[in-house]
């Protein structure tokens, strides 16, 4: 008697403790619409912030370039002290100190220590630098490319959220039409019990629609763990550390947009234009290489307050004026640059080409794919509404007693299948007609 209330009492339990995991679950899960989720992506996306602090990195070598325009300023302050005869006269002369009795021999032979303190103000002024205009352009260029593939990583990052979210909202529908399964073979499990016990039913056909009742219970186990793990992408996608079970708020509807199928490919598209300022870059490196042939001219100046106290100004000085400087020949540094830099150009040129041959080969791929998703999901809506009157017709032979149990199971399975094809259809179309807007620039 302990032993089988000990037992009734660990049953309850487990029960209890069932519906009480389940219900914490339920609660976890945190409704989002797409929009919130788009949203939740284009700001705390780690490959966007990748991709804005790589802009950010560009803008700042564009920034670099500018010492071909603004002037280089130096300021600084030394401090000397010697009695070696040359220095310790030349320090006195700069400090405008020289009287007669510093021409003495025995002065200018066997000087004292004498201290030198210099403040100065060194200012170079660039002028012409062809190497450094081509230079900056192709700052500028890099720029362009970095915002363009900023803009292309932020595209393709929601383009993944619509299909994740979208991902989702199958999944769920999925658990709803398993549970309905659930529901209607428990039934069928609950009659068929009945006429077992009447004697009407064979052992064998019972034993059917238990395994049935398995099978779907997993079906429907597997799609409650596939809603985790997608809910886990869907909150790594918007960058969030919060792994809580995501549900869509809506479900998942027939997209009913008009797609052009006789549209080519844009060049105004992001990563195109992308791989089109990089080689622009490159053109721009190579011209730069081979301006360094060609002299630069720079104009200089230094300011100087000299004394023999620190940081006094007895004396004061400058000189300035303007340099031209042509480094000739470096052996074959500068050749050897110039060639590399036209193999570069010849790379990124073949690279554009390739990257636009394979976008147009993505493009007619995707229409494919737009022709045979819309094909299929006329086809699979035709299927399951087959399935169904099927279903409903073996149904109402078996309530009659005039069909077989494994036919009608067969039945179900058909329709349950048919229904999951048709959820997994409507996805295929939607996204399909996603990415080919993507892929068209739209």
């Amino acid at each position: 008697m302990k032993t089988n209330l000990f037992y009734s009492y660990h049953k309850i339990t487990v029960i209890f403790l069932t519906i009480l995991l389940s219900h914490f679950s339920y609660a976890q899960q945190k409704a989002i619409t797409l929009q919130e989720a788009i949203a939740g992506a284009q700001q705390k996306n780690r490959s966007i912030l990748i991709a804005n602090q790589q802009l950010k990195s560009a803008q700042a070598d564009y920034n670099k370039s500018l010492g071909i325009i603004l002037p280089q300023i130096n300021l600084s302050h030394t401090a000397l002290t010697t009695n070696d005869p040359l220095n310790a006269f030349g320090f006195t002369l700069q400090q405008q100190q020289v009287s007669m009795a510093s021409f003495d021999p025995n002065t200018l032979n066997n000087p004292e220590r004498t201290n030198h303190f210099v403040t100065q103000i060194q200012v170079l002024q660039p002028l012409i630098n062809v190497d450094g205009i081509f230079g900056r352009k192709a700052a500028k260029n890099g720029v362009n490319a970095r915002t363009s593939m900023a803009a292309h990583t932020e595209n393709q990052i929601v383009l993944e959220v619509e299909k994740v979210y979208g991902q989702l909202q199958l999944l769920y529908q999925s658990v709803d039409v398993y549970k309905a399964a659930e529901k209607t073979i428990l039934e069928h499990k609950k009659a068929a019990k009945n006429f077992f016990d009447q004697g009407f039913l064979k052992k064998n056909d019972l034993l059917e629609i238990e395994i049935h009742v398995t099978d779907i219970q997993n079906q429907l186990q597997n799609a409650k763990k596939l809603v985790q793990d997608t809910s886990a992408y869907l909150n790594f996608l918007m960058g969030t550390d919060d792994f809580s079970t995501l549900k869509p708020s809506e479900n998942s509807a027939l997209n009913t947009s008009k797609i052009d199928l006789t549209n080519q490919l844009s060049t105004e598209r992001s990563d195109l234009k992308a791989v089109q300022y990089s080689v622009e870059a490159q053109k721009n490196m190579y011209n730069a290489g081979k301006m360094k042939f060609l002299p630069n001219i720079n104009a200089f100046a230094n300011f100087n307050w000299t004394d023999d106290e620190f940081l006094k100004t007895h004396s004061d000085s400058y000189f300035m004026g303007i340099r031209m400087s042509w480094d000739v020949f470096k052996g074959m540094e500068q050749i050897g640059h110039v060639q590399k830099q036209k193999a570069e150009l010849k790379i990124a040129e073949l690279n554009l080409d390739t990257y636009v041959t394979h976008s147009k080969m993505e493009l007619e791929t995707a229409k494919r794919q737009f022709i045979n998703a819309e094909n299929n999901l006329q086809l699979t809506l035709l299927a399951k509404n087959h399935a169904e009157e099927a279903l409903n017709i073996r149904k109402n032979r078996f309530d009659q007693g005039l069909e077989k149990t494994a036919d009608l199971l067969n039945a179900e399975t058909v329709f349950l299948q048919k229904q999951m094809a048709c959820l997994q259809a409507i996805f295929e179309y939607n996204f399909t007609i996603s990415y080919l807007k993507f892929i068209q620039n739209q």
